[in-house]
């Protein structure tokens, strides 16, 4: 069997210099298109542009949301705080009740003890009385904060 050859194009110089010379620069302008560099920064310049705002908008709306959430935060945790010591408050209360008692047992005492001794020229409308009730009164709103909130003077 022969061999089949590929046919020869036929052998002229100056066409295939042109050809390849075309070809070259169809090769290049594929390849500038392809990797164009201010195409693509183009394209990002244009993303950017449509995607900026809307982005610069949502982030100041989240801004504003977070300080307001923070104020929020802080008004709650105030809130608690206050509850919490309202509720160790409530020892203070019971043992301040406990002490009004005492003392008003102890005035009862001490004016059975008056008129028994006097009689009845200590009446219980006696200017004597009523000094000595303010008098309490003055030392008990004294003593209050003190029973109240620890460490408040």
């Amino acid at each position: 069997m022969a061999a089949v050859s590929p046919p020869h194009p036929p052998n002229d110089p100056d066409l295939e210099i042109k050809v390849k010379k075309a070809l070259e620069r169809v090769s290049e302008n594929i390849h500038i298109s392809a990797n164009e560099p201010s195409l693509a920064v183009y394209r990002l310049q244009e993303h950017v542009r449509r995607a900026l705002p809307p982005t610069v908008t949502r982030r100041q709306h989240v801004t504003a949301l977070h300080s307001q959430l923070q104020g929020a935060c802080y008004d709650v945790e105030y809130a608690l705080g206050a509850v919490r010591v309202m509720k160790d408050a409530g020892d203070k209360f019971i043992s301040l009740q406990e002490l009004l008692k005492s003392a008003i047992f102890h005035r009862q005492q001490l004016k059975y003890e008056q008129t028994r001794r006097c009689g009845s020229l200590v009446s219980t409308n006696s200017t004597y009385d009523s000094v000595w009730d303010c008098r309490v009164r003055v030392a008990l709103w004294r003593l209050l904060p003190s029973l109240v909130f620890p460490g408040w003077r």
